[in-house]
């Protein structure tokens, strides 16, 4: 007997006949416990938690939106570095029209100058 079971049962016995084998022979049973098959079932990734799950989305949106945030950043920028450097060119490329009365230094003291004069004499006019 093995394991409690008469041989004939195993080796060639009714299970043997019943198939058609002479020679039958069941294949070994390992038993394991509730836990280690559940962790054999798990494996190394085991069922996360629905919190952890959406702790994990919340993480992967933060990373993106981080990522996002930076190319916008450095788009904003190359954009205003391209705009001062087309300002720029503007500037020099465009020909020098005739120049205004107020775009020369002396013209601006002679024009302060008689505004001054111009209030001073109202000013005394009143007064008087």
């Amino acid at each position: 007997m093995t394991g409690g079971y008469p041989t004939s049962q195993w080796r060639g016995g009714r299970f043997a006949a019943a198939l058609g084998y002479e020679d039958f022979t069941m294949a070994e049973i390992n038993k394991l416990s509730v836990g280690q098959a559940i962790d054999k079932l798990r494996g190394k990734d085991a069922p996360k938690t629905k919190m952890d799950q959406l702790d994990q989305k919340i993480d992967k949106l933060d990373e993106e939106a981080r990522r996002l945030r930076s190319e916008r950043h450095r788009i904003e920028r190359d954009q205003r570095a391209n705009q001062n450097k087309a300002s720029l060119s503007r500037r020099m490329d465009e020909p020098a029209g005739p120049p205004g009365f107020f775009q020369d230094k002396a013209n601006r003291l002679m024009f302060f100058v008689a505004a001054m004069v111009v209030l001073l004499i109202l000013v005394l006019s009143i007064v008087w």
